[in-house]
């Protein structure tokens, strides 16, 4: 398997799926499957994940940091 860590932070045009989470180790795996017109998926992996609210599929992921409060 081939891995690449992009740090891209906007992806335009592709679906993303909640793929896979497991309770036990709060890990999430949120993932946009290749295609006919994308030749990689990309995976975000998620870990120390405590509660989850979300829908199944999310177009045009953008991921930002977070903002600490003073």
């Amino acid at each position: 398997m081939n891995t690449k860590i992009l740090t891209q932070r906007t992806f335009l045009g592709r679906t993303f799926q909640l793929w896979e989470y497991h309770v036990s180790h709060g890990s999430l795996l949120i993932r946009s499957p290749k295609s006919l017109d994308e030749a990689t998926n990309i995976d975000i992996i998620c870990s120390g994940v405590d509660y989850l609210s979300a829908p199944r599929f999310i177009y045009n992921l953008e991921i930002t940091e977070p903002i600490v409060d003073p």
